[in-house]
């Protein structure tokens, strides 16, 4: 076995051919394809982070969204019962206010039938005391002067008491 320089030197070059096309066809498309896989492999791990992060964000929000809107509630409940309590005063005062107006009117109005029942007691006591007195008599004695003594007598017994 002799070592044929140009069957090596042909065997180098068909070496070096064959690994230039392996490179060129295979090699350096299978690396572009591994680098754009892992490429995209960072940009989707790059976006599940912001993913997380984002949905912190808006579980954060959202907690805050949710306080704000039950500080919002408590607040308009409050201040529905402020306004019920100012109503229920206002309707209270305005109630008092009729009741009162209806008593005094009911007093003045007992008041006129009071007089108006003492004078028509009067006049037909004194007239009745009239008769009696002529009966007693025999004379008729004038309804002034009975009115008069009348009144004395009534003033007399109100002064007692």
């Amino acid at each position: 076995m002799d070592i044929q320089l140009p069957q090596i030197l042909f065997q180098i070059i068909n070496f070096g051919v064959v690994a230039g096309v392996l490179t060129f066809l295979l090699f350096k498309p299978v690396k572009k394809m591994l680098e754009e896989r892992s490429n995209r492999i960072e940009e989707a791990q790059t976006a599940a982070d912001e993913a997380i992060l984002e949905k912190k964000n808006l579980d954060q929000t959202r907690k805050q969204v949710v306080q704000q809107a039950e500080n919002d509630a408590q607040a308009i409940v409050e201040e529905a019962r402020r306004d019920a309590k100012r109503v229920e005063q206002e309707i209270i005062a305005q109630a008092e206010k009729t009741a009162e107006t209806k008593i005094e009117r009911e007093r003045k109005q007992l008041a006129e039938d009071y007089k108006a029942t003492v004078k028509d007691l009067r006049q037909s006591f004194v007239g009745q005391i009239a008769v009696m007195t002529e009966k007693v008599l025999g004379q008729a004695i004038d309804e002034n002067i009975i009115t008069k003594k009348l009144d004395e007598d009534i003033a007399a017994v109100i002064a007692k008491i």
